[in-house]
């Protein structure tokens, strides 16, 4: 069954995602997307998609205080992207990022862009701390 909220992440434990087949590209996002809170403090954010269907084009979005949404244009909006032709994508963010890395919320989301193929895997973020 589709999921009917936001789920709240716990850095460095693993979700399962279940994705639908697609006719083209879709941001799964709304009750699809994933969500983790930064404390103060925390130098870096890594955000893992691993998928279990390496023939299928996912992308991985990251955006703060706020859930990704597509513009009239079609496009992602988001402050962070993976998006590569491949099936697992990561993201980094840290002090160095565009824009940086600060405490809040992050709300994540997947995209799947190969047609008719459902997509299942985990989505992982993790905090970490400057030692």
């Amino acid at each position: 069954p589709a999921p009917t909220a936001v789920t709240p992440l716990t850095s460095g434990v693993g979700a399962k995602f279940s994705l639908p087949a697609v006719d083209g590209g879709t941001l799964f996002r709304g009750a699809f997307s994933y969500r983790i809170d930064v404390p103060e403090g925390t130098s870096r954010l890594i955000v893992r998609l691993q998928s279990d269907v390496q023939a299928a084009d996912t992308d991985l979005f990251v955006r703060f205080g706020e859930d990704t949404e597509v513009d009239g244009d079609g496009n992602v909006v988001s402050d962070h992207a993976a998006t590569s032709r491949l099936a697992d994508e990561t993201i980094i963010i840290d002090a160095a990022s565009s824009p940086a890395l600060r405490a809040g919320r992050y709300f994540i989301s997947i995209a799947q862009f190969t047609p008719r193929i459902p997509v299942t895997g985990t989505i992982t973020a993790t905090l970490e701390r400057a030692t």
